[in-house]
């Protein structure tokens, strides 16, 4: 889940129950973005999406 520290929409504690109820889950925390981090920050979305996939296709 990726969540802009100055998002004033989606409090962080509502980013964290979500991402505790889902299995395997990581919540990543952008400190300088707001709500709209894909707008904000694609290159850094795009570069934390694709470590993230990489890790998931070596697990069993």
């Amino acid at each position: 889940m990726l969540w802009g520290a100055h998002d004033h929409l989606v409090p962080r504690q509502h980013q964290e129950r979500l991402a505790s109820r889902i299995k395997g889950a990581r919540l990543k925390i952008y400190e300088g973005s707001g709500h709209l981090v894909l707008w904000e920050c694609p290159e850094r979305v795009a570069e934390d999406l694709t470590s993230f996939l990489e890790e998931l296709s070596k697990q069993p």
